[in-house]
């Protein structure tokens, strides 16, 4: 696993640079190519979303409206809201 705030380069976390770690929006379909599961967030969706090789979190606590604290639970990928 690779766990990053917002996304990381094909070549992976340690040639990635700190914009990418912290700004990136995802798009549901689009890999991050690295070969590892990223967990990740920044882009807020109202229920995590996964991607061909990554699962985004970020479900907007703190910013929407009534929006649940979401954590992943693994290797389960049971989603854990509250």
């Amino acid at each position: 696993y690779v766990f990053v705030h917002a996304g990381i380069d094909p070549a992976g976390p340690e040639s990635t640079d700190r914009g990418t770690k912290l700004w990136l929006r995802i798009a549901p379909d689009e890999p991050f190519g690295y070969g590892k599961l990223v967990i990740c967030g920044h882009t807020p969706y109202r229920s995590p979303v996964e991607g061909p090789d990554w699962i985004d979190i970020d479900t907007g606590c703190g910013k929407l409206a009534a929006a649940p604290l979401t954590a992943l639970l693994l290797p389960e990928r049971q989603i854990l809201q509250g």
